[in-house]
């Protein structure tokens, strides 16, 4: 993203961005809800919401009935979004927030895309996804865990027929090191458990997995980074354990902003 034109671009943007999706007969409504700016880092929440059924919301404790849900009745989740334009160079970082089965990335991202071509002819934005092997402070991390996952896998081909005959579950595997010990280091692992020539997959025991994931330790800090992942999960940092949460049970805005704004320290620092 140039600079002088991504600069002015982005403000803009954050500001103004407002659309609805339609998805068959549920409409995905979704806008920005700008938290700060500094210099050129831009940071918000991304208030997406669903439609739902009319239902009943009932306290747990009491059972009665508080809101009796109309079938017009929108659920916003506020999703954290992230956007730092360098003072120079041609990219920028972004992070966006997913939350359970809830993630508003490719919408995010298609409205960036189209508003900075419209404004800006003859320029276009490329995502291409952070790799935690491509951060210069991660390559020497000790990989504390190694998980493999295979998602939709027949439970037939499983021994002792785990679930019901024929139905799909997600296999996983994984690989712990000893206490005070580790299994190595994550740029060995990196160029190791690589995607094979038919997909994004790897191989291990005659079985092809789809993702794999590392626990390593970076700055005192122990971190869940994806190595090799289907589309929506490369370049996904797991912070589940490091972020706090609200009384709702939602991550709390600044505790993940401090995690983002760590992450995006380390990326700038050390990118390759």
């Amino acid at each position: 993203m140039p600079r002088e034109r991504g600069r002015p671009f982005t403000p803009r943007f954050v500001q103004q961005s407002r659309a609805e999706y339609e998805e068959g007969e549920t409409p995905r409504p979704w806008y920005l809800d700008p938290k700060s700016q500094n210099g050129g880092t831009f940071e918000g929440s991304i208030m997406y919401g669903s439609s739902g059924f009319a239902t009943d919301i009932v306290d747990r404790e009491t059972r009665s009935t508080q809101y009796k849900r109309k079938i017009s009745d929108i659920e916003i989740f506020p999703l954290y979004y992230r956007l730092w334009v360098p003072n120079a160079g041609e990219y920028a970082l972004l992070a966006l927030q997913t939350f359970g089965q809830r993630s508003c990335v490719g919408r995010f991202q298609t409205a960036l895309e189209s508003g900075f071509r419209l404004t800006n002819s003859g320029h276009r934005i490329v995502f291409n996804p952070v790799a935690p092997g491509q951060i210069a402070s991660y390559q020497a991390a000790e990989v504390k865990k190694l998980s493999l996952t295979k998602r939709d896998y027949s439970s037939d081909a499983a021994e002792n027929q785990l679930g019901d005959p024929g139905a799909l579950v997600d296999l996983g595997v994984s690989f712990s090191a000893k206490p005070r010990s580790h299994l190595g280091r994550l740029m060995s692992f990196a160029s190791r458990v690589k995607p094979s020539k038919g997909g994004s997959v790897l191989e291990y025991n005659d079985t092809q997995f789809d993702e794999a994931t590392a626990e390593i330790m970076v700055g005192g800090k122990r971190r869940t980074v994806t190595l090799v992942g289907i589309s929506r999960n490369t370049g996904k940092f797991d912070l589940t354990d490091q972020v706090q949460r609200g009384p709702n049970g939602m991550p709390k805005f600044a505790s993940v902003s401090s995690e983002t704004a760590s992450i995006f320290a380390d990326i700038a620092a050390g990118k390759v």
